[in-house]
């Protein structure tokens, strides 16, 4: 975290920085590069609004991880005190979730309703398959239903248009697809993508709520833009109404989730849906040394699209990248050990804690742990299971569940099972 400073609004920012922080209540879009400051920027401009004039109440800014939230509500609050407590910063579950605590009656949400992670989803979607004695059938597999449902709703579509309709799963995909979301209903229960969904149904059929939340926020700020759904592009439109005061920060070319529903199109379009929008791209980067930028400009100049930012840096030429091609996964291990065992001896000096070896897959850390492990080369593996997902935590957490919301079955089946 930055050390930010009360009073030091602008002071720091680069003209580019400073522009976007400045820059009044018109749509905006800030194309971030990568390591060119955009939390930063973020921050600083929800405080000089703050100190502008605007009701720090009727500021939103929404961001993908609580993490990524946290922190920027506490950089804010370094820089102007108690007053940056007092904006709504959050995820967009987060915010869809305590939208429908207060409204979501009204799209058949009952007091206490349940919210269902991937496990609670599995068990679910088992119980419908084996309802519609589905069971024995090939490729319908719980999993596999389950990635076309979210699939689906992200794209704001029925699960059976992902699927050739030619193909016999198709049929089987909606009559699971629709005996899920009646038993969601039947367990007062809504999962992760339903939340968004059954707040995007309120705005759009509740013509009172969507004119409170119009009302209520005169300035909303989105991080990671890239990587918005069409469902949550439609929720922003919904919230920012006729003014449209919306800013929008992200790159284009940093778009790596479409697997998950991102929708590029909503960034290259945004000037064409919030209409006057300005633009300004963040292009200095703070976190690599310049060859690295190079390489990386070199492979970004083949995408497709526009607002590209070209990425440049002060901390010098830096050392060049290379590529080394392994002939099987042992030898690319063996290379891994081999250059640790270089970067730590007398000639280079540094410590195993200033090492990371990334990895694209869980599965690939198995051989990486032999070979580090055979090579005597200390080592830790980051993202094991998390607090959360522990089986005694979720057994815990089924019980609380349950007792909010008895309709809960599912919840109810967990509980049953470890007394």
């Amino acid at each position: 975290m930055k050390n930010e400073k009360p009073g030091s609004i602008l002071q720091g920012l680069n003209p580019r920085q400073k522009q976007a922080v400045e820059h009044g209540r018109a749509p905006l879009l800030v194309v971030a590069g990568a390591g060119s400051g955009k939390t930063r920027v973020i921050v600083h401009r929800i405080a000089h609004l703050i100190r502008s004039g605007a009701d720090p109440r009727g500021i939103l800014a929404l961001t993908f991880t609580n993490k990524a939230a946290g922190e920027m509500r506490e950089r804010a609050a370094m820089l102007i005190g108690d007053p940056a407590r007092q904006v709504t910063l959050s995820t967009f579950h987060s915010f869809c979730y305590r939208v429908l605590r207060q409204y979501g009656e009204r799209v058949g949400l009952r007091q206490g309703f349940s919210v269902y992670d991937a496990s609670d989803q599995k068990a679910l979607v088992k119980a419908c398959i084996r309802k519609l004695n589905l069971e024995n059938t090939a490729d319908v597999a719980p999993d596999k239903i389950l990635n076309l449902i979210s699939m689906a709703k992200n794209f704001h579509q029925n699960p059976a248009e992902l699927v050739d309709s030619n193909n016999p799963l198709a049929r089987h995909i909606s009559a699971v697809a629709e005996a899920y979301e009646r038993a969601l209903l039947d367990n007062n229960a809504a999962d992760f993508d339903n939340l968004i969904l059954k707040t995007l149904d309120l705005l759009r059929n509740h013509e009172d709520v969507r004119a409170h939340f119009n009302r209520r926020f005169t300035h909303i700020l989105v991080d990671e833009y890239q990587d918005t759904n069409r469902v949550q592009f439609l929720l922003l439109q919904l919230l920012a109404g006729q003014a449209g005061h919306v800013t929008a920060v992200g790159d284009q070319d940093q778009s790596i989730y479409r697997w998950r529903g991102a929708d590029i199109t909503n960034i290259l379009q945004f000037e064409t849906v919030f209409q006057g929008a300005a633009v300004v791209p963040l292009e200095q980067n703070y976190r690599s040394t310049q060859r690295i930028l190079d390489a990386a400009n070199s492979l970004i100049s083949r995408n497709r699209g526009k607002h590209r930012a070209r990425l440049w840096s002060e901390l010098g030429d830096g050392d060049a990248p290379f590529l080394h091609s392994a002939m099987d996964e042992r030898g690319e291990a063996e290379f891994v050990a081999d250059e640790i065992m270089h970067l730590t001896g007398a000639d280079q000096g540094f410590a195993h804690n200033h090492i990371a070896v990334l990895f694209r897959t869980r599965a690939q850390s198995r051989v990486l742990e032999e070979t580090l492990s055979l090579r005597g080369i200390p080592f830790q593996v980051v993202g094991l299971t998390g607090f959360y997902q522990r089986m005694e935590i979720k057994d815990v957490i089924a019980y609380l569940k349950a007792l909010a919301n008895p309709a809960d079955i599912v919840s109810l089946a967990r509980a049953a099972a470890a007394p």
